[in-house]
């Protein structure tokens, strides 16, 4: 499969959850990387993913990637899965926005174990209410 097969592919697969998530009004971006961005790490999967959803709620719009590597290599369940759990970090952005907003005013001694709090927690939610739509909504 290549790059442009994959990302077509991934496409897809958000595009699905997008429209039943009530996103279709976001501007949207999708990408396959070919390697992890340095810059792009997640505390929650210390420093690993496969998967990521940038998104901004103000403005409407959202940036999902998927790393090439493992969008040719896992089945479509999978990449329906992971798109899902993608696309719900972009519904919760209000919650997870405001959340770090609170710690960034806490006294900086305090913020660290907050935010690890913080990431466990929003990952933990995210994969509930990704598990509970992909149950309701089976094809």
């Amino acid at each position: 499969m290549t790059k442009k097969q994959a990302l077509r592919r991934w496409r897809k697969a958000c595009e699905k959850w997008v429209s039943r998530l009530g996103l279709s009004d976001y501007a949207r971006t999708y990408e396959i990387l070919v390697e992890q961005p340095p810059d792009h790490q997640n505390s929650t999967t210390h420093g690993s993913w496969v998967a990521k959803c940038e998104t901004n709620t103000r403005y409407k719009w959202l940036k999902a990637a998927a790393l090439l590597e493992y969008a040719v290599e896992i089945d479509d369940a999978g990449l329906d899965e992971t798109a899902c759990h993608e696309i719900v970090h972009a519904v919760l952005d209000p919650i997870d926005t405001v959340t770090c907003e609170v710690i960034d005013a806490l006294p900086k001694d305090a913020q660290q174990g907050f935010e690890a709090y913080r990431a466990a927690a929003l990952e933990r939610t995210t994969t509930h209410i990704e598990h509970v739509l992909r149950l309701l909504c089976k094809n």
